[in-house]
């Protein structure tokens, strides 16, 4: 895309600015590795209280973006709120006029083109899991005994909020696992046990958590495994507390049960669905166009600004998972389309790539 620019640093008009647009559409973080949720709760005494999930930063870039408009609002953070969430000062409005470079590929109604299936929103997923449900809770139960028979302080713990503990922040930023064979001594934490490929967490990224979380001190040893949905959206995970020393196949032995679980809530449908099958308007490496049923009850957790997964079906049967963010929902006359900009797991993918060079240049 390119754009035209336009820079506001006037604190009237950036106050008016803040009133009448970031405190009530759906904003993004922005950050050079990408996008992320953030919640603007209010705006008071020339602060945006925000709540994220990012490492602190003596920085914030908030965007929105409107029709053919990027606006980011460039802010200060100044402290914390007494509930922990951040308070950040506006300091300049950039304003960016945006032309799509590379034009779309229209697909028509009768050709041979990808689908989309299991269209989710990110935010689906703590209303899914704060909300009662018995075969997930019997699942829980089931697993904490079958784990808790090898090893006795055992937990299962379910992300029902959008807010992390110290423990899935760090398994979610790092993309690791927890294996803590000495909680206090390094020397015998060694590499990746024999029969898992899991990236683990240093000694030096656990310290996070001993700083954090203070256990007691009959707790020698520690394996936590995330529960994740498309290897992305950590919602969970299953963690083993010991008295001794755990030793690497038993971390194996947690982990592929964790891995279990995990395979059991999206079998049983525990986690959120969306069964729906959305036809493609229109593609290319940077997002799509898709048209999306107007009577499913799934309609009520989209909004322009939200992350979502999906699957995308291609021709001859090869799926996979992509995700990226709602740009856009326009009402047609039979169906919603729904615009999304790809993140960097659909501009990588071949299946993806592959498809576009087989489609003619517009």
């Amino acid at each position: 895309m390119s754009a035209d620019k336009q820079r506001v640093n006037d604190p009237d008009q950036l106050r008016q600015i803040v009133q009448r647009l970031f405190v009530r559409v759906p904003v993004t973080l922005m950050e050079k590795t990408g996008e992320s949720p953030v919640s603007v709760l209010k705006y008071e005494d020339a602060l945006i209280e925000i709540s994220h999930e990012r490492p602190d930063s003596n920085a914030r870039i908030l965007g929105v973006r409107q029709n053919d408009q990027l606006l980011y609002l460039e802010c200060r953070v100044v402290r914390k709120s007494e509930a922990g969430n951040e308070l950040i000062e506006p300091v300049c409005l950039h304003l960016h006029r945006q032309v799509r470079r590379e034009a779309r590929t229209e697909i028509p109604e009768d050709a041979q083109a990808p689908v989309i299936k299991g269209f989710l929103s990110i935010g689906m997923f703590a209303e899914n899991l704060s909300q009662s449900n018995n075969t997930r809770d019997m699942l829980v139960k089931i697993y904490n005994e079958r784990i808790r028979k090898i090893f006795s302080e055992a937990n299962i713990v379910l992300r029902k909020t959008v807010r992390m503990d110290v423990r899935m922040r760090l398994m979610n930023q790092s993309g690791k696992c927890i294996f803590a064979p000495n909680r206090a001594d390094p020397t015998v934490w060694g590499d990746t046990p024999e029969g898992s490929n899991d990236r683990l967490v240093t000694f030096q990224e656990y310290e996070e958590i001993r700083n954090y979380d203070k256990l007691a001190d009959t707790i020698v040893s520690e394996a936590c495994i995330p529960l994740l949905y498309r290897d992305y959206y950590l919602y969970g995970y299953v963690q083993v507390l010991s008295d001794k020393e755990l030793t690497p196949k038993q971390y194996v032995t947690i982990a592929t049960a964790a891995r279990s679980l995990s395979q059991e809530f999206e079998k049983r449908g525990c986690l959120p669905e969306n069964k729906d099958r959305c036809p493609i308007l229109d593609i290319n490496r940077s997002g799509v166009g898709l048209l999306h049923p107007p009577n499913s009850p799934v309609l009520k957790n989209f909004m322009a600004g939200q992350q979502v997964i999906f699957d995308m079906e291609f021709p001859g049967g090869n799926r996979e998972t992509l995700r990226g963010i709602i740009r856009n929902i326009r009402t047609l006359e039979k169906a919603y389309r729904i615009g999304v900009q790809f993140d960097e797991s659909a501009q990588q993918s071949e299946l993806l790539n592959a498809y576009l060079a087989t489609q003619p240049s517009s």
